[in-house]
């Protein structure tokens, strides 16, 4: 119930803020910060709430709910798009939507899955595995001056913080085998998203965020409307359509899509007015908020289980910056 209310109050003060910068194109700095910290944290405690089954409500249709995630993005942003000022467009090709829109959102839905059968400290430290491995395979030229052995070096010590806090889950053999598996399809897809994102980066960089997520999201929902519920009924063995209690959690479903929604919003507007080393300090709190609420719900805590954490986030942060600096 105190969940609930926090999150109706902090939509009213999101809508009041939003208004605010349509309004007068001016956002204040703290709220910016709360917006790009908060939703993405929020996002990810409700639909922990919406899916688990031990302490939540126990809905286990993770790649139908990021279909409906992305339904409901292509909807708002083509109407975004229909009134905003005209904008060099993303001229692609019917190929590249389509590939682009399967890396991106299978990383989506596999995401979403591991947050299903892991723990919040689990699901987000494997999070951090994406930066150092992708750096590892990029051949970029403007990464000529990146030392690849001490990437591989960092790799290595993230890789134990994961599997730090992943040994000392509490998960039964089967649920751990299926959060390991999703974790490991995340990070593959997470890196092949990296590799997308900056080709498309280079071929549309005239585009906006704007035009290029709404002429994306549609081939997105449109990849997990057919694929979604045939891999929720190879994981639960049901199909969606004869789930009996869609009704009861339509609330919770609700605010799952406006977080989503709010966290697209976020990207677009907010995200690009911190500079570099400010977004770094902002996701590296993102995954130390989202590790907290994993506590907050229940989840195991020790300090060897925190140093592990600690570890991986630490170093993927050190990877960041280093990559920056030398040209990555």
């Amino acid at each position: 119930l105190y969940f609930y209310i926090f999150s109706y109050e902090y939509i009213y003060f999101l809508i009041k803020m939003i208004k605010e910068i349509t309004e007068t194109n001016v956002v204040n700095l703290n709220s910016a910060i709360l917006v790009n910290v908060l939703a993405p944290c929020l996002y990810v405690l409700v639909n922990k709430i919406l899916m688990d089954e031990y302490f939540g409500l126990g809905f286990p249709f993770s790649c139908s709910i990021s279909c409906l995630h992305f339904c409901c993005s292509a909807l708002l942003f083509k109407i975004i798009e229909a009134f905003e000022s005209p904008t060099k467009p993303a001229n692609w090709n019917f190929k590249d939507k389509l590939i682009y829109a399967f890396v991106t959102s299978f990383s989506i839905a596999a995401l979403n899955v591991s947050l299903r059968y892991n723990s919040l400290g689990f699901y987000q430290a494997s999070t951090l595995l994406v930066t150092p491995l992708y750096l590892i395979i990029s051949k970029k030229e403007s990464r000529r001056f990146i030392n690849r052995s001490k990437v591989f070096v960092c790799f290595i010590f993230c890789f134990l913080g994961v599997m730090v806090v992943g040994i000392s889950d509490h998960n039964e053999e089967l649920v751990r085998l299926k959060g390991i598996l999703a974790a490991l399809v995340f990070v593959f897809f997470g890196v092949l998203n990296r590799f997308c994102c900056l080709k498309m980066q280079k071929n549309f960089n005239q585009a906006s965020k704007l035009n290029l997520i709404a002429t994306l999201a549609p081939y997105q929902a449109a990849w997990l409307l057919v694929a979604g519920p045939l891999v929720d009924r190879l994981l639960n063995g049901v199909y969606i359509f004869n789930h009996s209690s869609l009704h009861s959690i339509s609330s919770s479903l609700g605010l799952s899509v406006f977080f989503a929604l709010l966290v697209n919003v976020a990207c677009i507007s907010v995200a690009d007015m911190f500079p570099f080393h400010l977004q770094q300090i902002l996701e590296q709190s993102k995954h130390a908020v989202i590790f907290a609420l994993g506590i907050f719900l229940g989840e195991s805590f020790d300090l060897i289980r925190l140093l592990g954490f600690l570890l991986a986030l630490l170093t993927s942060y050190y990877i960041d910056l280093y990559s920056s600096n030398e040209g990555g």
